[in-house]
């Protein structure tokens, strides 16, 4: 294979991507169609859209998803799903070459091979002071131009750096959704992670997941208003709301996982308890009594009407499945624990 750094032109490059010029010129002037049913549409089965995105492949389609967030308050996360199968092989090509070119830093656990949530949290056990950071809108403020310089630095070509930078953002700014946009985000991240590592002596731990950062120390964690310059330094904004000091005594959490134990971490005792609680209830009643109970309905109700047997089935087979998830989870951060749920579970009447 051809490689980066001897990419010239755009007919060399549609050829490293294994498509034709022709799509990359679809690209480049913008021909996306954007299928946006703003933040209250549910239907993903729309028959129409699928209709649309076979029989009218170009321009090359893209459905804007709105995914509430954590705390409904907050409001939505934009994310683009493609439907368009070329544009889509497009980036997981670009997307493999960059994985195999791009190294990361031993303090990068997102998106990374091999590193996960729990590689993350830990690095940071047992630590007397935790301090946590917030990049606003990560993904949304990496702009063309930051990313043109930083994939110049890897070696491209700067004509061959503006078609690509043009290729995995909309509107000039990238995005959720897109196969390379993880990694890219990563790849603009490397300068202020370099950075951020000159300022921690050896008993600082930095790490970073996406746009969560996390410094541990036993002695003296970095202080807020140098790691924000260099954030702000390097274009990018901390959500100040969501920085947190955790001290040794305190609840200490690093990507949503308990680090206080010095041997490994644990999962949250607050979703240990609600999932133990709704296993038992479920084993107690069976899974179409309490999903009865839930929605407030008999079993009168479940037999005479068809619309409410169809919510309830419906929902026995998300709980199933939201239950088997939640204990596939834990067995990867605790797998005494998830054993333990999980050979409860499979004794719980589903059906």
């Amino acid at each position: 294979m051809i490689k980066h750094t001897d990419i010239k032109t755009k007919t060399d490059l549609a050829n490293f991507l294994r498509c034709q010029e022709k799509s990359l010129d679809l690209l480049l002037n913008n021909e996306i169609n954007i299928i946006d049913n703003g933040p209250n549409h549910h239907d993903k089965n729309d028959v129409r859209e699928h209709l649309l995105t076979i029989l009218n492949p170009n321009p090359i389609s893209l459905h804007k998803l709105y995914i509430p967030k954590k705390n409904s308050r907050l409001g939505y996360r934009i994310v683009y799903s493609i439907k368009s199968y070329l544009f889509s092989n497009i980036l997981k090509t670009l997307n493999t070459y960059l994985n195999s070119i791009y190294s990361p830093e031993d303090n990068v656990h997102g998106f990374v091979r091999n590193r996960n949530i729990k590689t993350n949290a830990m690095q940071h056990l047992s630590k007397k002071k935790l301090l946590s950071v917030d990049i606003e809108n990560f993904f949304e403020t990496i702009t063309f131009d930051m990313i043109n310089r930083s994939l110049i630095e890897l070696g491209f070509n700067p004509e061959i750096t503006t078609i690509i930078s043009k290729i995995v953002t909309l509107n000039g700014f990238l995005v959720q959704g897109y196969h390379t946009s993880p990694t890219i985000a990563n790849i603009v991240a490397a300068k202020f992670d370099k950075e951020l590592l000159t300022i921690c002596t050896e008993d600082i731990v930095y790490t970073r997941y996406a746009d969560d950062l996390y410094f541990s120390s036993n002695k003296e964690v970095p202080s807020l208003e140098v790691i924000e310059e260099i954030i702000c330094k390097n274009e990018f904004k901390l959500n100040t709301s969501k920085t947190k000091y955790m001290p040794i005594g305190s609840k200490q959490y690093v990507t949503g996982l308990s680090v206080f134990d010095k041997n490994y971490p644990r999962i949250p005792k607050r979703i240990k308890k609600k999932l133990r609680l709704e296993i038992y209830y479920i084993k107690k009643w069976g899974a179409k009594s309490h999903i009865l109970k839930q929605l407030g309905h008999s079993f009168t109700d479940y037999k005479t009407s068809l619309e409410i047997k169809c919510i309830v089935n419906d929902e026995i087979e998300k709980t199933y499945a939201r239950i088997n998830g939640w204990i596939l989870f834990i067995r990867s951060i605790e797998p005494e624990l998830g054993s333990k749920l999980y050979s409860e579970f499979t004794n719980a009447d589903f059906y």
